[in-house]
């Protein structure tokens, strides 16, 4: 058996994590690289690069909603949910009711929040003159060129298959099963609370029995923000076949009851608490 001395590990930029690497392990090198180099500046603010990604988001694109934030951060829906709710503790978002859509609330930064990404802005800018120097405008942007191009390239639809379908979490005809398991993984939360204010109006748990409405409520509102008439009318069609049930027997789903009320304006938006495991 050869020795470290013999056969050394390279160092960064070294062999085969050098310029004869492969370019996709060379990519996931430079990214651990860029997010260490971040985090470091973003350290004295008490932000990280996910709170930061998203803090510009929200700030770039108002009023998106939790899976645009997900896209437009490169973080899962479940990371994105987590931040939100941090962030929101910490004073620096919060939620509004939308101009022309009252029973819809958005995420916007607070006056903190803006001050916050204002400073980190500044730290990130200069991180990124940093990286980029020693590279010619020419060649800063054939580097930008290439990645954003290589991003186009390699992504590819859920329908790419067959254009002529639907996605497949765009199916209307789906069943509650089906449904199930194109939504967000519920494994980091112990369940939800639903709130009118400071009031409880109902609390799911992530266990047999219910753990499916953790999953849509959760999934819910992730796209939504909110329990909203919006988001009820989607949950009410991804409960499927179980919401003809619930219509013919009034309290046997009381997760899907709590839908149709909103739907039908008798229960007013409600907000989601998230409890982690």
């Amino acid at each position: 058996m050869q020795n470290n001395q013999e056969n050394p590990v390279p160092g960064t930029g070294e062999g085969k994590r050098g310029p004869d690497g492969y370019a996709g392990y060379l990519l996931r090198q430079a990214a651990q690289a860029h997010r260490s180099y971040i985090e470091n500046s973003l350290a004295p603010l008490g932000l990280t690069l996910p709170q930061f990604s998203v803090l510009t988001m929200l700030q770039a694109y108002p009023g998106c909603s939790n899976a645009d934030l997900s896209r437009l951060s490169l973080l899962t829906p479940q990371t994105v949910s987590l931040i939100v709710s941090n962030l929101q503790k910490a004073g620096t978002i919060q939620r509004e009711k939308h101009a022309t859509h009252g029973r819809i609330q958005q995420i916007v930064l607070t006056e903190h929040g803006k001050t916050l990404l204002h400073q980190a802005r500044i730290q990130v800018m200069q991180a990124e003159q940093e990286i980029m120097s020693g590279y010619s405008e020419d060649e800063q942007q054939t580097i930008r060129r290439w990645l954003s191009d290589l991003a186009v390239r390699l992504s590819v639809p859920a329908n790419a298959e067959n254009p002529s379908l639907p996605a497949q979490s765009e199916r209307k005809d789906m069943q509650f099963a089906e449904r199930l398991a194109t939504l967000p993984a519920i494994d980091h939360l112990r369940g939800l609370r639903l709130k009118d204010g400071d009031q409880v109006i109902a609390e799911i748990l992530n266990q047999p029995g219910s753990a499916g409405s953790v999953r849509v409520y959760h999934a819910l509102f992730q796209q939504f923000g909110s329990i909203s008439k919006e988001a009820a009318e989607t949950g009410i069609s991804w409960y499927a076949e179980h919401t003809a049930d619930a219509h013919q027997h009034p309290g046997k789903h009381p997760n899907i009851d709590r839908l149709i009320a909103i739907s039908a304006g008798q229960l007013p938006v409600l907000q989601v608490e998230l409890i982690p495991a």
